[in-house]
């Protein structure tokens, strides 16, 4: 009996010797009480190991059906991942001391057969609290459905313990799981993703998906995904992003983010059939580092977060030289501010004047492909015909075909495209060149109310006709407006901001100091054109709390007053009947409001360019006192 016992120490079949013994009534007659109670605890011994066998061999004996069958699936399950198999190895090895002590106990036996089941008994219950530790680790990830990266950070909840042994099996386990998470940091490092079962902290997200930001777990991308074309490095490269639900709570956010940064580095640049090494010879010696992070006693983030430092600042240092000397980095953003931010004023005023034949159409196909015809010969007028073929037209992809240029305006329906320069890409991301777009079109179109203002001027000094003295001095007081606005937009703010741009990025080498450059001076702009938007405190219970900038509001109203205007003057009776002098004077009335609400804003701003606006709109005070007189 007592071999049998000892047998099924380790064995995952239940002994039908014992569980007689247990079962028969008859028992009690030859085997003493405390015997029968250490045997009942050495059984509830054995059923702990064989649940944790159990756990072991349903990721280990058929982890590669799994695999394969996981492979086969278009939705692979995450329950079936790297990591918990990795979990299950671990687990596995921390078993190998109750083994051992198996094997010796069985010797023992064997060169002394009166050994007793109270000696039995001694040996393996010193593994019960091991054993107790175990089952709840592996009842935690069963119950809470952990998967990849959340594994770790469970392993790391439950590292904290006063039991020497429990302490070195956790650190046993966690150096198992590490592993898989080491290999697949390493991969991501050198530009490539394998991800089937979404374990990792960086996904891969389907454009499909992207609002939800599900990530899609049968992806394996490499280098050689990129290499089709500068859109689709563009486009491909800004579908990874970190994913915060499975990074562990101790890495912190910025260290997961230039671990995404250096990844998207890598597959940008080798994207290029280019000689371009990225680590200059050292990506042995920093992958190395990771390896040996899993040989040490105890794994520590600072060990991580200095490795990606050191990555990090090889890759950006070698990117900057790049970025500068082979994509000119200085003619590039030139480009964006000459074309987005209507630097080139002459290549703009002719582009506009081209297309004011077609503001009424209909948005079509045709109708974008006259637009870049358009933009060509007003490039070729001015003698810039070297890079303008790095920008063009293309209708967005919405349901427009019920609209018309006059009600919505021709640019809410047409976006800027910029070819970018390699390797650029990570400087110009969609989310950045959608904010150039947003620009483009609120510049574009005070610059198109501006050239219809100054069209109007000329129709009434060429024909002479003779208006009422209200409509020219009205139309001169919008003409005031409207220039000093678009002289404060491009003057005060974009010539300024760039300059600040400009000097900041002189004075660096390191390509995430440029970026945060580049970040900053957008976002200035944004601002300072009133772009951004205000989080209305008042809506927190609707889905969308974000509202258009009031200033912004302001503005919109006196451009569509200004647009109002212009078709009126054409067809306005001269001289005026009383039908359009009540048209004039509620013009008149509601732009006094507007530029009222308007200047009370911008005193509430504290900025020296805004200052400077309020300066040149208000200048004497001409603006407040007439309101004051009027009120």
């Amino acid at each position: 009996m007592i071999h049998d016992v000892i047998l099924s120490l380790i064995s995952e079949k239940e002994s039908h010797v014992i569980k007689e013994l247990l079962t028969l009534e008859i028992s009690s007659n030859f085997i003493h009480p405390a015997e029968m109670k250490s045997l009942n605890d050495i059984m509830k011994i054995i059923g702990q190991y064989r649940e944790i066998k159990k756990f072991i061999t349903s990721y280990s004996i058929y982890s590669n059906e799994l695999h394969q069958l996981d492979l086969e699936n278009e939705h692979p399950n995450p329950q079936n991942g790297f990591y918990i198999r990795k979990f299950a190895d671990g687990i596995e090895k921390v078993l190998e001391k109750y083994h051992q002590s198996v094997v010796e106990l069985e010797k023992k036996f064997l060169r002394k057969p009166s050994t007793s089941l109270m000696f039995i008994f001694h040996e393996v219950e010193k593994f019960r609290p091991l054993f107790e530790f175990l089952m709840r680790l592996i009842n935690g990830v069963r119950t809470q459905k952990l998967h990849g990266c959340q594994i770790l950070e469970y392993l790391e909840d439950n590292s904290m313990h006063g039991n020497e042994s429990i302490k070195e099996a956790l650190q046993a386990i966690q150096k198992s799981v590490y592993s898989i998470f080491i290999q697949q940091l390493c991969q991501w490092l050198n530009g490539k993703f394998l991800d089937i079962y979404g374990e990792f902290f960086i996904m891969h997200v389907d454009p499909l998906d992207m609002p939800e930001k599900r990530p899609t777990f049968s992806t394996q991308t490499s280098i050689s995904t990129f290499q089709s074309s500068e859109q689709s490095i563009n486009t491909e490269l800004w579908r990874y992003e970190v994913n915060f639900d499975m990074l562990p709570h101790y890495f912190p956010k910025s260290w997961a983010e230039k671990v995404l940064f250096i990844g998207q580095t890598v597959l940008m640049l080798s994207s290029n059939d280019s000689d371009q090494n990225i680590y200059d010879g050292k990506e042995y010696q920093f992958f190395q580092k990771f390896h040996h992070f899993q040989d040490a006693n105890k794994l520590t983030v600072i060990n991580f977060e200095r490795t990606i430092d050191e990555i990090k600042m090889c890759v950006t240092e070698h990117l900057s030289e790049i970025a500068i000397q082979d994509a000119d980095l200085v003619k590039q953003l030139k480009l964006i501010k000459d074309f987005y931010l209507l630097g080139r004023g002459e290549l703009f005023y002719e582009f506009i004047k081209g297309l004011d034949p077609i503001y009424g159409n209909v948005v079509t196909e045709n109708a974008v492909r006259d637009i870049n015809r358009i933009f060509q010969v007003s490039a070729a007028s001015v003698n810039v015909q070297d890079d303008v073929d790095l920008f063009h037209f293309e209708m967005l992809k919405t349901d427009m075909e019920s609209f018309s240029y006059e009600n919505k305006g021709l640019f809410q329906f047409l976006t800027l495209r910029y070819k970018i320069k390699w390797p650029l890409h990570l400087m110009f991301p969609p989310k950045v060149l959608d904010k150039y777009n947003e620009l483009f079109q609120f510049l574009i179109r005070i610059r198109k109310i501006q050239f219809s203002l100054h069209c109007l001027w000329c129709y009434h000094r060429e024909k002479k006709i003779e208006k009422s003295s209200e409509v020219l001095n009205f139309r001169n007081k919008l003409m005031f407006l409207i220039d000093n606005l678009q002289y404060y937009l491009q003057v005060d703010v974009l010539e300024s901001q760039f300059s600040i741009m400009m000097d900041k990025i002189k004075e660096t080498k390191d390509f995430e100091q440029i970026l945060r450059a580049h970040s900053c001076f957008q976002a200035n702009v944004l601002s300072l054109c009133f772009l951004l938007e205000n989080s209305d405190p008042l809506s927190k219970s609707m889905s969308n709390s974000m509202m258009e900038n009031p200033v912004l509001t302001i503005l919109n109203k006196i451009l569509n007053l200004i647009e109002q205007f212009t078709a009126f003057a054409y067809i306005a009776s001269s001289p005026m009947t009383s039908e359009d002098k009540i048209t004039l004077d509620n013009f008149d009335e509601l732009f006094s409001s507007f530029v009222d609400s308007l200047l009370k804003m911008l005193s509430g701003l504290c900025s020296a360019p805004l200052s400077q606006l309020l300066l040149r709109l208000d200048f004497n005070y001409w603006f407040s006192t007439k309101n004051l007189k009027q009120h």
